[in-house]
């Protein structure tokens, strides 16, 4: 079984995969930015009367320049819509600010259900997002002078703003939930 699990990890290593969103330590505490399709959804056959959620992660606070993340969302089933409505806000800091990123998104999940007790949603998210980096946060060897030990090189901002989109599929039932979500379909993309 371990040599399955090897080759699955080589033969997914040879993929280029690069990811530089926010990771929440509590995922289940933030729904909507795990999976569009949590959009409007509550407890298994009990739609959401609203709610707003807040997550702030601040990871390894001892150290400088740690890496800070914020998200708000809010969500709410619409019968008329025959799903659920959501927005969402996230930002987050890394090195004293060299690099950060925010984004709002709007969500819609549509609600199918496919028995009396299994329900599918199948979400999406459209977004606006910044990322900047801002050399002035760092030195380089080639901007220091030796005698005073300060740049030389004036510095730059560095800033992109893209759309963006994430999917996702939701299936519950009463003993089994099942879940996938693919993020970043259009692409985030920075050039340094």
């Amino acid at each position: 079984m371990k040599k399955f699990q090897f080759l699955g990890l080589v033969i997914l290593s040879a993929f280029k995969l690069s990811a530089q969103d926010a990771r929440f330590s509590q995922f289940y505490a933030n729904p909507i930015y795990t999976n569009p399709a949590n959009t409007g959804g509550g407890f298994r056959d009990k739609l959401s009367s609203g709610r707003v959620i807040a997550n702030y992660r601040n990871h390894q606070p001892g150290l400088p320049g740690n890496y800070k993340a914020f998200n708000l969302s809010a969500d709410q089933h619409m019968d008329k819509l025959h799903g659920g409505l959501g927005i969402q806000y996230s930002q987050s800091c890394v090195a004293y600010g060299f690099l950060q990123n925010q984004a709002v998104n709007i969500n819609y999940a549509a609600l199918f259900n496919l028995g009396e007790k299994v329900q599918l949603r199948a979400g999406v998210q459209l977004g606006y997002a910044i990322r900047s980096v801002n050399y002035n946060k760092l030195k380089f060897a080639d901007q220091i002078d030796a005698m005073m030990d300060v740049s030389l090189i004036p510095s730059n901002l560095t800033t992109a703003s893209f759309s963006n989109a994430a999917t996702g599929i939701l299936i519950t039932g009463e003993s089994f939930y099942f879940g996938s979500s693919l993020h970043n379909v259009i692409g985030a993309q920075l050039v340094v």
